[in-house]
């Protein structure tokens, strides 16, 4: 085999050849201390470490032993820093590493599991994760979640039940704890659009942890909103019917408050009906109107929503929530006055006068104020432009 002066002509050679091979490897190593010692520096560890391996004489040459002695502490240093890998022209990718995890650290682990997500290499996790099973290692809680995160969001399914698998052999009482994570795979359901079998998910969560139900809550929020946003109306029809269980069933008026909200604020107008019949059925969303109402109209005019404004403005009159309509329509004169609709702004003050709400002085003011500025300009003009008449007289 002829000697190698450099990485630059180092294309096929594998690396389990280059381990087997002592004077190729012992080569390589002066190469790689040639061109990188000068950069090392003693807070790297790696790279501390790096040198210590390169520069070790009496290293054991006995196959796969000493090959993935090599391998496992270069991954478990911080090798998806590519301080070793890339000095070898990135020509071994992290999937043709043959690494075993079973005397790695969980922090080591989780440092492999972060690399490999940065880079997006998630048939490597896959690896590491079966590996972490057959050898019950354990991951970091952080990791852990980071993982379901992902997963969940991407709707894998498959990856989300390996991490349920690893979770129970290494950590029970966290997975007795947090329902099996059973609402991790009612979010993938969801991503992939299966809305049914993420509802069903949810509720079972909810019924069987009640340390778990502010959780599911606080996934409605976003579930609910995308369902009516982006799906069916046969969706939307499915959700009402698990929204009106948890009232029924569980007393849980949270999600039909959520469901109305976004029904209420909904660009189309079947959902608008729909809002508008749920305030003539549940006494508890009127209440929630109490708290909610200035928060509601505040989202709508910030998507440029007055119709919804209006509607709430005649919902809130006719149920006499005067506080309440007082504060919407200041928002609605704000929004106004901010778009420079005077106009709109006169018929507010007209409005608000023949109801008996007050806008505040301040408002007031700026309305004047801004008024008098736009216009001056105006006045200006049609005065310098008006020609002028002389009587002259003799």
């Amino acid at each position: 085999m002829r000697y190698i002066r450099g990485f630059s002509i180092f294309r096929v050679m594998s690396l389990t050849s280059i381990l087997h091979n002592q004077k190729l490897y012992n080569h390589l190593c002066k190469v790689y201390m040639s061109k990188n010692v000068r950069n090392i520096t003693t807070n790297d560890a790696l790279d501390d470490f790096t040198v210590r391996l390169m520069s070790e004489k009496t290293l054991k040459w006995n196959a796969k032993d000493s090959e993935m002695e090599i391998l496992s502490t270069l991954l478990s240093k911080g090798i998806m820093k590519k301080s070793f890998i890339k000095n070898l022209k990135n020509i071994i990718e992290l999937r043709d590493l043959n690494v075993e995890v079973k005397n790695f650290t969980i922090d080591q682990i989780d440092s492999l599991i972060r690399s490999a997500l940065k880079e997006n290499k998630l048939k490597e996790i896959e690896i590491i994760l079966k590996q972490c099973i057959d050898y019950h290692c354990q991951i970091s809680e952080n990791m852990m979640f980071q993982l379901f995160s992902t997963y969940s969001n991407n709707g894998d399914i498959r990856m989300i039940s390996l991490l349920q698998q690893l979770i129970k052999l290494t950590n029970t009482k966290l997975y007795e704890n947090h329902a099996h994570f059973e609402y991790y795979l009612g979010i993938a359901h969801w991503k992939k659009g299966n809305i049914e079998s993420a509802l069903m998910t949810f509720e079972n969560v909810y019924k069987s942890n009640n340390f778990l139900r502010k959780t599911i809550m606080n996934i409605f929020k976003l579930f609910i909103e995308d369902v009516i946003k982006n799906y069916s109306e046969a969706s939307n029809v499915i959700l009402k019917n698990h929204m009106v269980q948890y009232v029924e069933t569980y007393s849980e008026h949270y999600p039909m408050m959520l469901f109305w909200e976004f029904c209420w604020l909904s660009e189309w107008f079947k959902d608008q009906q729909l809002a508008e019949s749920l305030l003539d059925q549940y006494d508890f969303i009127i209440a929630y109107l109490d708290n909610k109402s200035a928060i509601i109209s505040s989202m709508a005019l910030k998507n440029h929503q007055e119709d919804a404004v209006m509607r709430l403005i005649q919902i809130l009159l006719k149920h006499d929530k005067k506080y309440q309509c007082t504060l919407v329509m200041r928002n609605l004169f704000e929004y106004k006055l901010k778009m420079n609709d005077f106009r709109g702004c006169s018929e507010i003050v007209k409005n608000c006068e023949l109801i008996n709400i007050q806008l505040t002085s301040m408002q007031y003011n700026k309305y004047l104020s801004k008024f008098i500025l736009t216009n001056k300009p105006m006045v200006q003009q049609e005065t310098i432009n008006k020609p002028t008449t002389f009587n002259l007289k003799f």
